[in-house]
């Protein structure tokens, strides 16, 4: 469902102007490398195989391109329709920020210091991830892109 999502946001943003679109797959970008490592680094934990874990990684990170496809097709065909998206993507990401992903951070097994830094580091990345996508935010429009 995340990937699927992802792909939306990219398909949606991209069908409104192509700057939009390139800094929405940016900020994507820039969290799913992580996110990716991660999930691969959890399968191989389990005791999978390199390549089935990496099979498996793929197969679902392929969930974005069909995303992709339904937001440009969705965010082309009205105004109205793209809003509701937009709106449903917004949700989407704010339902595994404070679902998924602050449960984690609350109920880690550090304690003292550790656990203090590790919120401080959370809180910080939140903060940097905010800011970039408020400048992406308030300079789409000036920022231009010509593709050769």
């Amino acid at each position: 469902m995340h990937n699927l999502t992802d792909g939306l946001a990219v398909g949606v943003a991209i069908s409104q102007s192509l700057g939009l679109g390139l800094s929405t797959a940016m900020a994507i970008l820039f969290h799913e490398i992580p996110h990716e490592l991660s999930d691969y680094a959890i399968l191989l934990h389990t005791g999978m195989s390199w390549y089935k874990a990496l099979f498996l990684n793929f197969a679902s990170a392929l969930t974005s391109v069909l995303g992709f496809f339904v937001g440009v097709a969705i965010g082309t065909d009205s105004e109205e329709s793209e809003e509701w998206l937009l709106a449903v993507i917004a949700g989407q990401f704010l339902y595994i920020a404070l679902v998924d992903l602050l449960p984690e951070l609350l109920h880690s097994k550090e304690e003292g210091l550790q656990k203090v830094l590790q919120v401080i580091m959370s809180v910080l990345g939140l903060a940097v991830g905010f800011s970039v996508l408020l400048v992406i935010a308030l300079f789409e429009d000036t920022i231009n892109v010509s593709v050769n």
